[in-house]
């Protein structure tokens, strides 16, 4: 009984901690685009599309919520002479929100993106809502879908009529068609369900969903165009299709497609880039751009070399003319030289006869050669008399120089003599 009566003292002092715990504080200041602030502005707080709190801007316009739960919050403001403007804020402590109202004719959107039951559709979060006009895709008209309760706002809509779809199609949803009024802020919630693999046609027979393929190059370079086709299982090519391109610097929509199913995007900086459509995708890695300026190759040392001219084959005449004379020039040549040195030999030969000084073995062996011409002068001849005169004419040199030299040999053996006696 004490245990039950204690569990019970627990119970209750849990709840009043609870009761009593310290709320969050989202606060904010509203001001227009002169800096004015908007004392007055009338503020809701909407949670799943429902309001659970109101207030009045007080002095300075300054507003202010004590918020118990943490979660996804709808901020809308109104004001006479400005379009109701909305904001969505994260409150998971204390947050401040301040806001700026345009006096402008704009619309806008807000609302949840959840299934029937209420349980918000967490298999979209980070998916966006988006605008179609008259089939094609408004530029900057979406807005993200935010955890955790799948709240999502446009802004800044030119009034008019629009169709709301998703980005993905992860899930089946009916596509709305609404007409936005100036200055008024629409609530539009989103009914998604979960998808069904086939659907059944009028036959009673079951019938597979459309596929796409989308074909785009793996790799691309910054800065250049990229070409995205997309194709349908049923119907080939498809055209007026809306894809949507994500990556750094870029969440948005391309062009529709041409009757070739094509459309193009231009990737501004590096990095990987992901084409949607229909819940099928494909990645591109877009690779920085090379340097414009070209690189002249630098001039390799010694790389040059200068060859000697070259000399064209001569003629078979040219080469005999050649040869002829080349064969005299040498002939000529070795005369001259031999001439020289016969001139030379002769004259040194001279002096020695006139010193009386022929005493090499040389030139008794030319002396003695000579003396033998002399005794053979009666059996040749046939040599020519000229011939014959120059060899008497030496013969004679040659044995007057010998008396000479036995003169001077035995003038020399007198002085001899008579230094003896």
């Amino acid at each position: 009984m004490n245990a039950e009566k204690s569990l019970m003292l627990c119970a209750v002092f849990l709840l009043v901690l609870a009761g009593t715990a310290s709320p969050f504080l989202l606060y904010g200041t509203i001001k227009n685009e002169q800096d004015t602030r908007l004392t007055g502005t009338f503020v809701e707080l909407l949670q799943s599309g429902t309001v659970i709190s109101t207030a009045t801007a007080a002095s300075e316009g300054k507003y202010s919520f004590n918020v118990t739960t943490p979660g996804t919050y709808i901020l809308r403001f109104t004001r006479d002479g400005y379009p109701q403007t909305i904001a969505v804020v994260n409150v998971s402590s204390d947050s401040q929100r301040d806001v700026v109202m345009w006096a402008t004719s704009l619309a806008s959107m807000y609302g949840q993106v959840a299934y029937a039951d209420g349980m918000p559709a967490n298999e979209l979060f980070g998916e966006k809502v988006r605008l179609q006009k008259n089939g094609v895709f408004v530029v900057g008209l979406e807005g993200k879908i935010i955890g955790p309760s799948g709240s999502y706002a446009i802004t800044s809509i030119e009034p008019g009529t629009y169709t709301v779809v998703l980005s993905s199609d992860a899930l089946d949803y009916e596509k709305k068609t609404i007409t936005l009024t100036a200055s008024k802020a629409e609530q539009v919630n989103i009914i998604v369900s979960k998808k069904s693999t086939a659907q059944n046609n009028t036959d009673g027979q079951n019938q597979t969903k459309e596929a796409f393929t989308i074909v785009a190059p793996g790799t691309a370079i910054e800065g250049s165009q990229v070409k995205v086709v997309l194709f349908s299982t049923t119907t080939g090519a498809v055209s007026g299709a809306v894809l949507l391109v994500k990556g750094p610097g870029i969440d948005t929509s391309l062009d529709p497609t041409d009757a070739n199913g094509e459309t193009h995007f231009t990737p501004a900086q590096a990095g990987t880039y992901t084409i949607v459509y229909g819940g099928y995708s494909i990645p591109i890695s877009v690779s920085m751009q090379a340097s414009n300026q070209t690189q002249e190759p630098e001039p390799q040392q010694n790389s040059t070399v200068t060859l000697p001219p070259i000399t064209p084959p001569k003629t078979v005449q040219e080469q005999a003319i050649f040869g002829v004379g080349a064969t005299f020039a040498i002939a000529i040549a070795i005369i001259a030289v031999l001439a020289v040195a016969g001139a030379a030999y002769y004259l040194y030969t001279g002096r020695k006869r006139k010193e009386g000084e022929l005493e090499t073995p040389q030139e008794i062996k030319l002396h003695k050669a000579a003396k033998k011409g002399r005794k053979a002068k009666g059996k040749r001849k046939d040599m020519p008399e000229g011939l014959q005169d120059i060899i008497d004419m030496e013969s004679e040199k040659t044995e007057s120089f010998k008396k000479q030299v036995r003169h001077k040999k035995g003038g020399k053996a007198k002085q001899e003599n008579d230094k003896d006696d």
